[in-house]
């Protein structure tokens, strides 16, 4: 664990190495360019943390070879001051084969286009914060057989049509949509600003 640090560079392809790496934790640090694709050969991590660095670049593809993810946060990668940066481009299918994922944190970042609908196949994930991206289209269906789903963060994005009704039957305790998302069971509006 080498979390909040003053590390530089890139990510390391070595990692793909260590076949046998349960927890990369590199948060809060200053890694730059992009997630390596050698990181879908660490096929053991549980844990990989790589939040508030100044990492760039598309999620690999193959990162969904990560099927014993339990944790992963690659949030608060962007950096303001600078258009266009953080981790961007599209959330890959792959993501759906995360099946023990539990917490998903990708906030602040550039991600965009749609979520895709295998997402629906994390259904032990609690923790989802996609807030703060340039993802759009509509929320897919799939959403809903997220049976674990707690807290639902999509905020500051450009989501569009209605939240499907299937979330609401969903136990959660919170939900804090995007500004332009027509939801009859989201009770957190007032936060956004969404009714000034």
């Amino acid at each position: 664990m080498l979390e909040d640090n003053s590390l530089s560079g890139g990510v390391p392809e070595a990692i793909g190495n260590m076949g046998s790496l349960i927890t990369l934790k590199l948060g809060n640090n200053q890694l730059e360019g992009p997630i390596p694709d050698s990181i879908a050969s660490a096929q053991a991590l549980e844990v990989l943390e790589l939040q508030e660095n100044r990492l760039s670049g598309e999620l690999p593809f193959g990162i969904g070879a990560l099927f014993n993810l339990r944790t992963l946060r690659l949030e608060s990668n962007r950096d303001d001051a600078v258009p266009g940066s953080g981790i961007s481009g599209e959330l890959p299918s792959t993501v759906g084969n995360f099946v023990f994922l539990q917490r998903f944190e990708i906030h602040t970042n550039s991600f965009s286009g749609p979520l895709p609908s295998e997402i629906g196949n994390l259904r032990r994930l609690e923790y989802f914060d996609i807030e703060f991206n340039n993802f759009s289209g509509a929320i897919p269906d799939e959403i809903a057989s997220m049976e674990s789903l707690s807290r639902f963060y999509l905020s500051n994005n450009s989501f569009s049509g209605a939240m499907p009704e299937g979330i609401c039957q969903l136990e959660l305790d919170q939900l804090v949509p995007d500004c332009d998302i027509e939801c009859s069971c989201c009770t957190w509006p007032d936060v956004l600003g969404c009714n000034a």
